[in-house]
């Protein structure tokens, strides 16, 4: 294949590039928007399929905006050094959300539905400063420290003083932590610290601040105390983790409180939450507030409601109000504590919160109970890796009423609902967690067939 092809956008896909054809052979080209025509460089090529990126754009699309922020990838610039956290910044947002239905239907086409393949999408009416959850990756980079987000399909940091999507209150907080370490290292541009992960409560009224280091040192820590305290009255409790392995994973498995509180409280749909550091909670608490309602509403009339995988309670404690009982089951421990502590505060008596394995406490839990699932709906919210098949063979087992599957990747929820088989979807919607990336969440409402 020729180094430079001319190329005309078909589709975008799931991971977010664009096809094109060049002679009968896939390319696959980032920042490409359906319909455009471009000259293209080829950056590898496969068996089946080769990438490339812009070197022209011939023929632009209507659909094409200046990206709002300055690191991301911007033809004007011609920078592929661009900053890989968002994918679609260059898209309107509206087309955004067209895709986003178009790459669900698509890759949920196997399970022939006419329920997945209508699905409706909830998109935000403002996509910009969404996030409350930020974790940055820490670099030593020419005798300086640089933080920032990597490249796409890289580990090198694109070195950012503000990102668009994260909330104000959050940027506000990382550019003084980020400024404090500078002060801190020096000239040498040596630091222990590998990743700030930050997060921020929906009313950026509460926040929580820690770094994660190589080991058990922390340098700086009295100047982080003063800066917290100076500064930065929104955060409530500051920790050090430690993470010496050389892995993808952030977090460690060890995680020490510096100084304050051990959570944060945030409010979603009137429900009073804690937080702590380590536990899952949705980054984008205004699509959280739809997407809990919809799931409470396609659970409504169930007597008995388990979530599994129910992270901090987040749904568990926003459907326990209509439900006689509600029971979470959860790996982290660090949430469990935290649901439990949050129905207490909310005086949710119903809602009961198993630490453990699904795949372990599901069918015992039933048994132990002696639950009745002829009048249960089950709530699955797997990581994006989506469910084991043993835990899919022990679901059908139970055999509840209704399940309601909320994923974060369509490939994977398309996989779990084909095992499902004694079961059919009824409703669907895709919620737009993250605008300007490919990343969506979208809720399945399964009901067991009549036979």
């Amino acid at each position: 294949m020729e180094k430079k092809i001319e190329v005309i956008g078909e589709k975008l896909v799931y991971q977010g590039d664009c096809i094109a054809r060049y002679k009968g052979f896939t390319v696959f080209v980032p920042h490409l928007i359906p319909g455009e025509r471009a000259e293209v460089v080829v950056t590898g090529k496969r068996k089946s399929y080769a990438q490339g990126r812009i070197l022209k754009l011939i023929t632009a699309s209507q659909y094409r905006v200046e990206p709002l922020c300055p690191y991301h990838f911007c033809l004007k610039r011609n920078e592929h050094n661009a900053c890989g956290g968002c994918s679609w910044q260059h898209i309107k947002y509206e087309h955004q959300l067209y895709w986003e239905k178009k790459i669900f239907k698509e890759v949920c086409s196997q399970i022939k539905s006419a329920v997945l393949d209508n699905a409706g999408i909830n998109g935000l009416e403002n996509p910009w400063n969404f996030r409350h959850k930020i974790q940055i990756p820490v670099s030593a980079h020419r005798g300086g420290v640089i933080s920032g987000f990597y490249m796409a399909s890289s580990h090198e940091i694109v070195d950012i003083e503000n990102c668009q999507i994260q909330s104000d209150a959050g940027n506000n907080v990382y550019r003084a932590v980020k400024r404090l370490i500078r002060q801190i290292a020096g000239g040498s541009g040596r630091t222990n610290i590998r990743h700030i992960l930050i997060r921020v409560n929906s009313s950026s009224s509460e926040g929580l601040l820690c770094f994660v280091t190589r080991t058990n040192k922390l340098e700086g820590v009295e100047e982080i105390k003063r800066l917290v305290s100076k500064e930065l009255p929104i955060i409530k409790g500051i920790f050090r983790n430690v993470n010496s392995r050389e892995t993808n994973v952030i977090m460690g498995p060890n995680t020490v409180k510096i100084a304050g509180r051990n959570s944060m409280e945030d409010i979603i749909n009137g429900i009073r939450y804690l937080v702590s550091i380590e536990s899952f909670f949705q980054t984008n608490p205004a699509q959280a507030a739809h997407l809990y309602s919809f799931v409470k509403d396609l659970v409504a009339g169930s007597k008995v409601v388990l979530d599994l995988y129910s992270g901090s309670g987040g749904i568990a404690l926003q459907v326990a109000g209509s439900a006689e009982a509600v029971y979470g089951i959860e790996e982290n421990r660090m949430a469990v504590e935290d649901a439990r502590y949050s129905a207490q505060l909310n005086n949710i008596k119903n809602a009961k919160f198993i630490s453990g394995k699904v795949e372990n406490s599901l069918f015992s839990l039933v048994r132990e109970k002696g639950l009745n699932m002829n009048d249960a709906a089950v709530i699955i919210n797997p990581p994006r890796a989506g469910c084991s098949g043993s835990f899919l063979e022990m679901l059908l087992r139970v055999n509840p009423k209704n399940i309601v599957y909320v994923s974060c990747n369509p490939s994977t929820l398309a996989r779990d609902i084909k095992i499902l088989n004694a079961y059919e979807p009824t409703h669907a919607k895709i919620f737009d967690m993250f605008p300007h990336s490919y990343h969506m969440e979208s809720v399945v409402k399964l009901a067991r067939k009549i036979v």
